[in-house]
Formats: structure tokens, sequence, C-alpha cells
């Protein structure tokens, strides 16, 4: 499996976690956060590799063009398809679903982007030290104030 497959499986096998999806939607609709940035960092740390700050701010910028351009809009499309005002009677359920799987393509595709961005880390680090600097690093960008119950969560949940 190559990284980019490494890095959606463990995202799908953390994002599973009731509790992960409600702090990474809480750091997404409260702060402005990217969910794969999130679970990339988290990835990153799980394996011992600490970002700096600096890194972290050149991946955003690398990569918030798609999310803004493509992620963005197709997301604010699925939620409107969601919405009461259309009846579900003609079809937009199925239409509801096929954008949420073209979502989810498009998250997959962010990842993939995410695994071949060239970048250094302090490698083999504890990893949870590593995740909680990553997210935090993150976090400081966004200016999001430590300490932060969605990080936590997602810390927490990184340890079990």
């Amino acid at each position: 499996m190559g990284n980019g497959e490494s890095l959606w499986q463990f995202s799908l096998t953390l994002y599973a976690a009731p509790e992960v999806q409600q702090a990474c939607l809480d750091l997404q609709d409260n702060h402005g956060a990217d969910v794969n940035l999130v679970l990339f960092l988290l990835y990153q740390g799980s394996l011992g590799r600490q970002l700096a700050q600096e890194t972290i701010q050149t991946i955003v910028q690398e990569t918030c063009s798609f999310r803004e351009r493509v992620i963005q809009p197709i997301r604010a499309l699925r939620k409107s398809l969601k919405s009461k005002k259309y009846s579900l009677e003609h079809g937009e359920d199925s239409l509801y679903q096929q954008m949420l799987s073209l979502e989810l393509s498009a998250e997959k595709l962010a990842q993939t982007h995410l695994q071949c961005i060239n970048f250094t880390a302090d490698n083999d680090q504890p990893t949870a030290q590593a995740a909680e600097k990553n997210l935090y690093a993150y976090a400081k960008l966004l200016n999001i104030q430590k300490p932060n119950t969605a990080i936590k969560t997602l810390l927490s949940c990184m340890e079990s």
C-alpha cells in the first residue's frame, strides 16, 4: 500500500469514531480548519514525524486552492441537497449520495496531494508528542487557543 493509501486508511479508521468526526467538524466549522490537513498531521505524528509551523504554513498554502475551489463547493452543494427545502421524492436523495461520493473522492485526492508534498520533519519523535505539536502548530496558524477541546479529543483518540 502506497503512502497516499496509508494516509487514507488511517483517516478512515480514525474518522470512524464519532468523537473524532465531531472534533474534526468542530475544527472545520468553527475555526476554518482543513480536516484533511488535520488528519495528515495526526498521521505524521503517528509516524513520529513532527513538522515545524513554517512547514505546515507552506503545506496550507499549497493545498488551500484545491480545498477552496473543489472540496468546499462540492460540500456546499451536498449540504444544500440535504436541506428540507428540497423534496426527496424526485431522486434528490440519490443525487445527495452521488455528491457525498464525489466529495469523498475529492477528499481522497486532496490526501494524495498532501502525501506528494516534499517537506522536512523531525523524525523519530514520540508519537503522542509529535501529533500534539503538529496539531497545535496548525491551531496557532488558525488562531485557536490552547487548550482546545476538539484537539484534545483527537489526541486522546490517537492514544487508544
